[in-house]
């Protein structure tokens, strides 16, 4: 009888434990990502990447990729900075799921 209870609890605890999970709290994001060059086609390392919105800063990597999460039908202002280049501001709206960017010297 012992093993019974063992063995009905080991198969009904993982189902009653996954049964009031729906997925409708899920928050659903859109990704998007860009690569920041130069003028002549330069990866631009350790730009910096500041959404107005949230005041969230993100740094692009070594090849000058970053990378976003943006809450979807939403509109975020970005602004593009990195040393010795002229800022860049942009819509999240121009962005996909990969671009490129170019920024232009001082």
């Amino acid at each position: 009888m012992k093993k019974f209870l063992y063995i009905l609890l080991i198969f009904a605890l993982p189902l009653i434990a996954l049964s009031g999970h729906d997925g409708k709290g899920k928050i659903k994001v859109r990704q998007v990502s860009a690569k920041v060059t130069d003028t002549y086609g330069e990866a631009l390392a350790g730009t910096k990447v500041t959404v107005q919105e949230t005041g969230e800063t993100i740094f692009a990597n070594m090849e000058g990729v970053f990378k976003l999460a943006l809450e979807p039908g939403k509109v975020y202002s970005l602004t593009i900075e990195t040393i010795g280049f002229v800022p860049k501001q942009i819509k999240s709206t121009e962005l996909t799921v990969f671009s490129e960017l170019s920024l232009k010297e001082l």
